[in-house]
């Protein structure tokens, strides 16, 4: 008997990617592995097109251009996606274009339509449009060529839209192996089979029941391996036969030489009637284990058949499974070509202690739940059957020679396919229940100039003049040299879990009550960050939002200058909406990553970059604590529904360029601040800046900051 990381060891070790490929239609791309570098046939654009609604110019005759200073040009044709525009935009021109279609000649901008407006063959410009405005140049996207997606990359769905957009029909994919299922034992029966005595009605019993009176049961095992197949998108042949050694072992030879892979359920022990093993021995075939130290599914057992694998598991429902998931499966990936073979794995912190045995390594079932942003897992009780097995969610791992994993350890888990906790967003207590005018009563009417009737003159930086020179660290000194962590020391190695029960976190819009809500706004995905930085405390997160067009990123690049010169250590988050990467197609760095490179830095004299392959959309909270844990704030950009704090940016200009009274983005409950050009009836708790306010904003943001536990 081998221990299971030996046994998983040599599983992989023994078996090649099977060889062959085949052409596969882009409809069923998904979730096959690629047989070669595939490259983009052609450029993609192919011509510079429109990104959006409006009018194609030449920039230079739009310099300057603003509501008060409208420029007048001559409209002489329009342009949709698919058409072309036959003439050429010469100076004092404009042409209506729509998003998509190609830019005429001679326009080298396009200026929004919320930006114009048409009268007759008039096009009167309130805003400029610099060169290169709202245009998607020639192979923006994809370039002829190009890398796209490399051998041996297992597709998702947003790759095969690459593929589409690059104008591949189908693709070639590493052949799929064909499973043989084999289940053996006199006690099993065919679902539809007359049992040998029945004792419950036909018409009662329940489909999967085993027969009240007699001891046969049907091959569920057969089943179960059949499904996870499917859903890897294997096809499978199975058979249910008795204990007869001569059928079983035509059988056996049968489904040899029909499939790539077999799998046998059952006769996998050491008694007279466990027959397959012996039975191989007879056929040839090389063994490399029989029983692995594990728990379930220790009677598992592996080899080759003339090259192919054969895998022997337990008949029992809970060993046959976990002998499959654990062994059976990484084999069937690696056959495949499966660059991480094996279920995904994600860190959990376990809600109860999940015991083990000592003397090997012990799987144990879980469920999931959240605990505010943190990813939880409950060990079921003990070794499962059926109704059990199917409410398992996910896998903690015991290792051999560990009795006990603690509560509260963050541990791997293996995750099982489609678990709805981890599908939904986490379950937060409403931030700020009773409204923000529940903390200040009496701001209720008095509004926010009556709480400082002396600002109303003397500008933000009367509120605190020391800091004009000084910045935040002036109010701490002791924190310059220390470092964050100076300002809580029992944090370093205990983490928020060893503040007291019951311990209150401070009413403040921005503190704890509602970063707590808005920790997790997503659902998670597969990529997860380090353990160790799990339980470090978060820095303040806020949101910056807005209406697109209205200035909110030149707002921020006003702001961040003024929150350094406070001395805050800032961070910016910024969501990317695109199912593309970062990082630039045909680069050395993207190549790497796109080869299997866990991580990919860049490093060069005016900047460092990192590139993490995979989908972390779902684990902002992880991205904050492992890259920009130390900051003293940390501003996203993007996320106009998540839970954090916001500040929207308003721009009543921009509402009425575009013709519509939109409104404010955000409900007045959401709001930690608002910046714009004009007065909205908030509440007085809500604080409401005007747009050259940036330094105002700044010391809002460095107040909040400092009064965080």
């Amino acid at each position: 008997m081998i221990g299971f990381e030996e046994a998983l060891a040599a599983t992989l070790a023994a078996i090649e990617p099977l060889q062959g490929e085949e052409m596969a239609p882009i409809a069923g791309l998904t979730g096959r592995v690629v047989a070669m570098d595939l490259l983009a046939p052609e450029d993609s654009p192919a011509i510079d097109i429109s990104l959006k609604d409006g009018f194609a110019v030449q920039s230079a005759d739009v310099v300057g251009a603003a509501p008060d200073r409208p420029v007048r040009l001559r409209l002489v044709g329009q342009v949709a996606a698919g058409g072309v525009f036959t003439g050429e935009v010469s100076p004092g021109e404009t042409v209506r274009i729509l998003s998509g279609a190609p830019l005429p000649a001679g326009a080298d901008a396009i200026l929004a339509e919320e930006f114009a407006d048409c009268e007759g063959e008039l096009v009167i410009a309130r805003a400029d449009a610099a060169p290169g405005r709202n245009i998607l140049p020639r192979a923006a996207d994809l370039a002829r060529g190009q890398l796209l997606i490399p051998a041996g990359a297992v597709l998702r769905p947003a790759q095969v839209g690459l593929l589409a957009a690059a104008g591949y029909r189908e693709a070639p994919v590493r052949r799929r192996p064909r499973v043989g299922l084999l289940a053996t034992g006199d006690e099993l029966i065919a679902p539809g089979d007359e049992p040998v005595a029945a004792a419950v009605r036909e018409d009662s019993r329940q489909p999967g029941q085993a027969v009240s009176g007699s001891s046969q049961v049907f091959p569920s095992n057969v089943a179960t391996m059949a499904a996870w197949c499917t859903h890897y998108g294997l096809a499978t042949s199975e058979a249910v036969i008795g204990d007869d050694a001569a059928v079983l072992r035509a059988t056996l030879l049968r489904m040899l030489e029909a499939n790539d892979v077999v799998l046998t359920s059952g006769g996998a022990w050491t008694s007279e009637r466990d027959l397959v093993a012996s039975i191989l021995d007879e056929l040839g075939w090389r063994k490399i284990y029989h029983r692995v130290r594990m728990g379930p599914g220790k009677g598992v057992g592996f080899g080759l058949w003339h090259g192919k694998p054969v895998f022997i598991l337990p008949g029992g429902p809970a060993s046959n499974q976990m002998a499959f998931l654990q062994l059976a499966l990484p084999g069937l990936h690696r056959l495949m070509g499966h660059p991480h073979p094996g279920l995904p794995v994600r860190s959990a912190r376990l809600a109860a202690p999940a015991r083990g045995q000592g003397d090997w390594t012990e799987f144990v079932e879980g469920r999931f739940s959240w605990d505010g942003p943190v990813l939880c897992i409950t060990p079921g009780k003990g070794r499962s059957r059926l109704r059990s097995m199917a409410a398992c969610e996910g896998y903690i791992k015991v290792p051999e020679g560990v009795e006990t994993l603690a509560a509260g350890t963050v541990v791997p888990v293996q995750v099982l396919p489609d678990v709805p906790a981890l599908h939904g967003e986490p379950a937060h207590p409403e931030p700020n229940a009773a409204g923000p005018d529940s903390r200040h009563p009496e701001r209720r009417a008095e509004g926010p100039d009556s709480r400082h009737p002396e600002r109303r003159a003397e500008g933000p930086d009367s509120r605190h003049p020391e800091r004009r020179a000084e910045g935040p660290e002036s109010r701490h000194p002791e924190r310059r040299a220390e470092g964050p962590e100076s300002r809580h020391p029992e944090r370093r190695a205990e983490g928020p879990e060893s503040k007291e029960p019951g311990a209150t976190e401070p009413a403040h819009p921005s503190a704890a009550s509602a970063l707590r809500a808005a920790s997790a706004q997503d659902a998670p995905t597969t990529l997860r960050f380090a353990q160790d930085a799990s339980t470090a405390p978060l820095p303040l997160i806020v949101s910056f939002v807005a209406w697109s067009g209205t200035g909110k990123t030149t707002f921020l690049e006003r702001l961040l200058p003024e929150l350094k010169a406070l001395g805050l250590k800032v961070g910016v988050l910024k969501h990317h909406a695109h199912a593309t990467t970062f990082d630039v197609p045909g680069k050395d760095t993207y190549r790497m990553a796109a080869a299997g490179a866990d991580v990919v830095a860049g490093v060069g004299a005016a900047q460092t970059a990192v590139f993490i392959p995979g989908d972390a959309s779902g684990d902002i909270e992880g991205v904050i604590r492992h890259y920009l844990g130390d900051m003293d704030l940390v501003i996203t950009e993007g996320y106009k529904r998540g839970r954090y704090p916001k500040i929207e940016v308003y721009r009543a200009e921009w509402a009425a360029a575009d013709g519509r009274d939109t409104g404010l983005l955000c409900r007045p409950d959401e709001l930690l601040a608002l910046v714009s050009d004009v007065t909205f009836p908030l509440p007085a708790a809500v604080p409401q800046f005007g747009l050259e306010e940036s330094r105002a904003v700044a010391q809002f943001l460095a107040g909040l900051s400092a009064a965080r536990p």
